[in-house]
C-alpha cells in the first residue's frame, strides 16, 4: 500500500491540471454522463502501460487526460498487478486519457481478456 500512496503522490506531484469539474453539485447529470461516471468508477485508480508512439513507460490516471512517466523504480507489471488492472482496463484507460473518457473505447467491456478490441 506504501507503494500505491507514493505512485499517487509521484503522479499528483506533476503538473497538471484535473480535467472535467462539475461546479453546480445540485444539478442532476443526464443519464448518458451518468453512465460514462459509473463506468469510469468502475476502473482502478491508475495503470502502467507503453505509450505507443514512444514506447516509454507511462502512468494512466483514471478519469483524467494524458499520462505520467512511470517512477524510475517501478515497472509496467508491478503498478498493474498493485492496482488490478486487467489488460482490458489497461487498453480501456489508454484510450480514454488520450480521446476522452466518453468514448466507446474508454470502456473496458470492448476488449477481451488479453487487452484486444472484441469483434462485434
Amino acid at each position: 500500500m506504501l507503494l500505491a500512496r507514493r505512485l499517487i503522490a509521484h503522479a499528483s506531484a506533476t503538473i497538471f491540471t484535473p480535467c472535467h469539474r462539475r461546479s453546480d453539485m445540485d444539478e442532476p447529470i443526464d443519464l448518458p454522463a451518468r453512465r460514462v461516471a459509473l463506468r469510469i468508477a468502475a476502473l482502478p485508480e491508475m495503470c502502467a502501460t507503453t505509450l505507443p508512439s514512444t514506447h516509454e513507460a507511462i502512468v494512466i490516471k483514471r478519469g483524467e487526460a494524458g499520462h505520467w512517466p512511470i517512477p524510475d523504480d517501478m515497472t509496467i507489471e508491478r503498478v498493474n498487478a498493485l492496482f488490478g488492472a486487467t489488460p482490458a482496463h489497461v487498453a480501456a484507460m489508454l484510450v480514454g486519457s488520450m480521446f476522452g473518457w466518453n468514448v466507446p473505447g474508454a470502456d473496458p467491456g470492448r476488449y477481451d481478456a488479453d487487452g484486444r478490441p472484441r469483434r462485434t
